[in-house]
């Protein structure tokens, strides 16, 4: 999950405790003077451990070569498709440079996460479609999953994550600010992911982060509750002020583990200012056995028209299921199958036609420092229901569109951090 594989980033180093020196009185005989240590020196020894145990810091670059087997003259025209993620160009290629950092004491702590890159463009605007300052009333744009109501705004250009935590007890922890979503299967750092290039079901159906309030209960060793009071999807404003609200159980042990999420909410325009109302429905299911691991995850978004929107009632839907086999410390292999059904057009589409998609990913991952150094060599093949792809006989007007798309791709992330 997107919330759980980032969760890394906000773990916490134990302090050590500090050894005390014990002292034994022999009656009646001349007894050596105990060494102690100073006293100002152990305290600013321990005051030193306790800041560094309660920092966490995350520093990378994720950059990657990427050849499209279409061979477009513009190097960029895959990014016309609305699914296609942060692997933005034919050839070389920075997806993203990242620092995080977090602070946690005992019942208070604050995370901030900087992304740059033209992945982070593309991951900051909520994805390559949506309003992005246009009028809310387009109905192209209303009922997209990813909207990006706040448009591309300047002061928060690098900012991926800033909230702070208050944690009452050990089993309850409040986040309020921007922060990633909880929903989801795959998560924008691609190390973490089984395969480089994020699925459809990532970049066209899922959100990528809230503005708001979310809160985590860990009801006991298995049983965790989440739920979150938000701004629209992937939005830094509200036309209305309208929140959504969103939730989720997930169920853990030792080798299945399954996340059901719902939210809903309304973009408040139209005639009634209530709506279109949306209804989105996310369930994550993995199974690890030893070195193989599967993961399953649906998403449906149901769109409740309004009177006042000349849109109908629409919905999308998609499943993505990826195996992961881990051959030693240095190999692994991944495979992944997605499928989405856009045929209501509910998700904007750049100007193309509603099509349906599916995917075949298939990933060599290559690890000789850890997930310090993470090289992939990826294959990616691609059939639309409709002609939707740039090719090298493509005319200036469209003419030449394809259903079939692949690409070959070498990434490479190099990270340090604890």
């Amino acid at each position: 999950m997107k919330k759980l594989v980032f969760v890394s980033l906000l773990g916490l180093v134990a302090a050590p405790g500090l050894a005390s020196a014990q002292t034994e009185e022999l009656e009646g005989h001349a007894v050596e003077e105990p060494v102690t240590p100073d006293a100002e020196a152990e305290e600013e020894e321990e005051e030193e451990a306790s800041w560094t145990d309660h920092l966490t810091y995350n520093i990378f670059a994720d950059t990657f070569y990427q050849y499209d087997w279409n061979r477009p003259v513009n190097s960029t025209a895959m990014t016309n498709v609305p699914h296609r993620g942060y692997e933005y160009t034919n050839g070389f290629g920075l997806a993203f440079a990242g620092v995080d950092a977090s602070y946690t004491s005992e019942h208070v702590g604050a995370t901030v996460s900087l992304r740059y890159g033209v992945g982070a463009q593309r991951y900051l605007i909520g994805g390559s479609l949506g309003y992005n300052g246009a009028d809310p009333t387009d109905p192209v744009g209303v009922g997209s999953a990813t909207t990006g109501l706040g448009g591309n705004i300047p002061a928060l250009s690098a900012v991926k994550q800033a909230f702070g935590s208050v944690m009452p007890t050990d089993a309850l922890t409040i986040d309020v600010g921007l922060f990633d979503t909880i929903y989801g299967a795959e998560v924008a750092d691609s190390w973490v992911n089984f395969n480089y290039t994020r699925s459809p079901l990532n970049y066209l159906l899922q959100p990528f982060y809230h503005l708001g309030v979310r809160a985590s209960y860990q009801v006991n060793d298995s049983l965790v509750v989440r739920g979150l009071v938000a701004n629209p999807t992937n939005a830094y404003n509200s036309f209305n002020g309208l929140p959504y609200l969103g939730g989720q159980v997930g169920y853990v042990s030792d080798h299945v583990s399954v996340y059901g999420g719902y939210m809903t909410g309304s973009l408040g325009v139209g005639a009634t200012n209530r709506g279109p109302w949306e209804h989105f429905v996310d369930v994550v299911a993995t199974a690890s056995f030893g070195d193989f691991s599967l993961v399953g995850n649906f998403d449906l978004w149901h769109h409740k028209a309004d009177a006042g929107v000349a849109v109908a009632n629409q919905t999308a839907y998609g499943f993505s299921v990826v195996g992961a086999y881990r051959i030693s410390d240095l190999f692994g292999v991944a495979a992944r199958f997605d499928y989405i059904n856009n045929s209501d057009g509910y998700m904007a589409t750049n100007g193309l036609p509603a099509y349906d998609l599916m995917v075949g990913t298939a990933t060599l991952d290559v690890r000789p420092w850890g997930d310090h150094v993470v090289l992939r060599l990826e294959h990616r093949f691609e059939h639309a229901s409709q002609d939707i792809y740039v090719d090298r006989n493509t005319d200036a007007m469209g003419g030449g569109l394809r259903a079939t798309w692949m690409s070959t791709t070498l990434s490479a992330v190099i990270r340090t951090g604890n």
